[in-house]
């Protein structure tokens, strides 16, 4: 008989299926036992036979291991990363105690330092397990939303636990990971707080979504609604040291640091979603990935218009007209509720400010050469001398119609490095990133704003990105309520942030951080 096996006493293969490893072992002693046999020649037809059942046994054993086990890409360090190391004072709602599950992010009180949870994290991390719960329980958030209750979600519920009974072992035996698993289970039980999240992630997990402008920005988690931050402006320096031939030498030249208060404030948009009470869950889960990534686009695109053509006040365009790009609509434009009343945008600072003298916007309808333009992006400063983080939004009426005529921008974007996919480049403009954005509109009139009279220009829009950043409250706001006289219910997506500058209208400024050129030909 072939060696190096195990076998009973008649010549068959004894299976052990007592542990997994057994049982694997036992399929694959079978395995080398029949190939042997097989080149020898033998009928071993008596032997298999006898075997069957534990090989059957065995395999069914190795299956329900293999479903029970969560996916490899889960099983690492970033799961145990939500596991709390030590105690910590959650924002003033009570101690999160040592070995506790954070499902949802906190701010610790003691350290002001925002911790995402497992459920809200917006990265990869957590790996494929913590993707795939994220999305069941934000299906699940659409559908309780649309129904009503998490009762009325069964089939959505269910989704939710089974992905919890293939939690990785690091973390399936926490008891927050039981009460989450015990609501889906019993979801009239309590546990409602499950509403708000799972939405917070959409845009970020969705690469077809991005926004290659807004991810050029820099994020600050804001911990309140307004932060009071002391900011430098003017530096220490140094100074020549003299020469030491006396017993008591002069003493150093001193600088002083000067400072002042700045403000860091969050605006915000939202997103409303309508939906019938009576429509059965299957029919939303079928349409969960399409009001997803609707309610994602739509806060992509509201938050590139607002970084471009922000304005708080109102007053800079005839916002009530203003539909660019046919993106909007004519419901609700201009009104308080625009969203590009939410925070001032780069346009609105460039239009606005000057530092030292020099104004940061200006007019090229004369000078609309490449000559033309380099001479005018001399003007910016703040760059420390690199330009590999300072972009130029265009519309793509400027990059078709005015740069594609250049010379020397043709023979740069055949010969050299058009872009690259990992920085969302389009293309470079002498060293600077160059950006396409719809909302650099092409209807603009020659002093580079919007009249609704006017409708032949557009701009130029040159930003240092290392001087800006998105104040960005703690994530993604879910809320829902019940309009009874049409027998809908209604699901809000919140999103509240605002775009920020060191610079950006201050009397000290001393950089200048954007610069706009208008009256560009459309």
């Amino acid at each position: 008989m072939p060696d190096g096996l195990n076998f009973d006493k008649s010549g068959a293969p004894a299976v052990d299926t007592s542990t997994p490893e057994s049982a694997a072992k036992a399929l694959s002693d079978v395995a080398e036992y029949a190939r042997r046999a097989h080149a020898a020649g033998e009928n071993m037809d008596a032997a298999f036979e006898k075997v069957s059942a534990d090989l059957t046994r065995a395999q069914k054993q190795l299956n329900e291991l293999a479903t029970s086990r969560a996916p490899v890409s889960a099983e690492d360090m970033s799961v145990k990363s939500f596991i709390v190391s030590k105690d910590f004072r959650a924002d003033g709602k009570g101690t999160v105690a040592k070995g506790s599950l954070l499902l949802k992010g906190a701010v610790d009180d003691r350290t002001k330092q925002y911790r995402p949870g497992l459920l809200d994290q917006t990265s990869s991390v957590g790996g494929d397990w913590a993707k795939d719960l994220r999305k069941a329980i934000g299906d699940l958030n659409i559908v309780t939303v649309a129904k009503g209750s998490a009762r009325k979600a069964p089939i959505a519920c269910a989704r939710v636990a089974d992905l919890l009974d293939q939690a990785p072992a690091s973390i399936k035996s926490t008891d927050e990971l039981k009460r989450l698993k015990s609501f889906v289970d019993n979801p009239g039980s309590g546990g409602e707080w499950i509403i708000d999240l799972g939405i917070s992630d959409l845009i970020q997990n969705n690469p077809l979504i991005r926004s290659p402008l807004a991810d050029a920005l820099r994020v600050h988690q804001m911990q309140a609604k307004v932060e009071t931050i002391p900011a430098m402006t003017t530096g220490l320096r140094p100074y020549k040291t003299g020469t030491v031939v006396v017993d008591d030498p002069a003493a150093y030249t001193s600088s002083s640091l000067v400072t002042e208060d700045r403000q860091r404030t969050v605006g915000g948009m939202a997103v409303l979603s309508k939906m019938d009470r009576d429509a059965a869950e299957d029919a939303i889960l079928n349409v969960a990935d399409v009001l997803r990534m609707e309610i994602s686009l739509a806060i992509r695109d509201g938050r590139e218009d607002a970084i471009i053509n922000g304005d708080t006040a109102g007053t800079q365009d005839v916002l009530a007209s203003w539909n660019i790009a046919s993106r909007w609509g004519s419901a609700g434009l201009g009104g308080s509720s625009d969203h590009r009343r939410s925070f001032d945008g780069f346009r609105k600072y460039s239009l606005n400010n000057t530092v030292g003298g020099v104004a940061s916007a200006a007019d090229i309808g004369a000078a609309q050469t490449f000559d033309g333009i380099i001479a005018q992006l001399a003007k910016l400063t703040g760059t420390g001398g690199n330009i590999a983080n300072t972009g130029m939004v265009v519309n793509k009426s400027t990059l078709f119609k005015t740069f594609m005529l250049f010379e020397e921008f043709k023979q740069a974007y055949i010969l050299g490095r058009p872009g690259t996919a990992d920085r969302a480049e389009l293309a470079n403009f002498a060293g600077y990133r160059l950006f396409l954005s719809d909302f650099m509109d092409n209807k603009l009139n020659a002093t580079g704003v919007y009249d609704n009279v006017t409708k032949t220009k557009t701009a130029i829009q040159v930003v240092n990105f290392d001087r800006w950043e998105m104040n960005q409250r703690l994530g993604t706001v879910v809320e829902m309520d019940t309009d009874i006289t049409r027998n809908q219910n209604l699901m809000v997506a919140r999103v509240r942030e605002s775009l920020w500058s060191m610079e950006a209208y201050s009397a000290t400024a001393s950089n200048l951080d954007a610069l706009y050129l208008y009256n560009v030909t459309a």
